[in-house]
């Protein structure tokens, strides 16, 4: 047999049964006058409060940050996504990283050579394909820059990074062009620079 008591947020009458009130504190009428409660609580009375925020130091350049002990449990801390990218950037590359599977990075590391040299390449060839004049617009991306002579020809990789062996070329012709010889390339390419 219900029980009539009285609703802790509103006050009007709640029929409850006893097993509903067994080890109860507060009664309510429903889930949203038991909501609007626990917002008129300070948070010290809210039976999951554990002390309030407190100072914790960014991982990445140590300012002091407030978060909730519940957060305790992370590993790490930040100021913000643009602290987070910079910890990311510098600590979670090759091994580190989730997503590694292997690989010899000084196999596959250019040399100091090759940016400034892909730089000019594509200055020069106004970021074209020139092979097909396909620009960057109707791309949608840079073309390749590709090796007119193949870099593992070459006895240090660095040394087959100059103007003059390099041209960008699309996706498409670049890969055409990797089962072209190096005269037969630069015969069809017809570029002064190449000659």
């Amino acid at each position: 047999m219900p029980l009539i008591v009285f609703c802790d947020f509103c006050g009007d009458d709640v029929e409850k049964y006893p097993y509903e009130l067994e080890g109860k504190e507060h009664s309510f009428c429903d889930t949203e006058c038991h909501r609007q409660f626990q917002i008129a609580q300070p948070p010290e009375e809210h039976s999951n409060y554990q002390g309030g925020k407190i100072n914790i130091p960014c991982d990445w350049c140590g300012g002091e940050n407030e978060y909730w002990p519940k957060r305790l449990g992370q590993k790490h801390f930040f100021c913000d996504m643009k602290c987070l990218g910079r910890f990311r950037e510098k600590s979670m590359v090759g091994e580190n990283n989730p997503n590694y599977k292997g690989g010899d990075w000084e196999h596959n590391y250019r040399g100091p050579k090759w940016k400034p040299a892909r730089n000019e390449v594509r200055r020069l060839d106004e970021h074209t394909c020139q092979n097909c004049g396909d620009t960057v617009e109707e791309l949608g991306q840079i073309p390749d820059c590709h090796h007119v002579i193949p870099e593992h020809t070459f006895e240090d990789r660095n040394d087959a990074h100059f103007k003059e062996n390099l041209v960008l070329l699309c996706r498409d012709c670049h890969n055409e062009f990797d089962h072209l010889d190096p005269q037969e390339q630069i015969a069809r390419l017809d570029l002064e620079r190449l000659k």
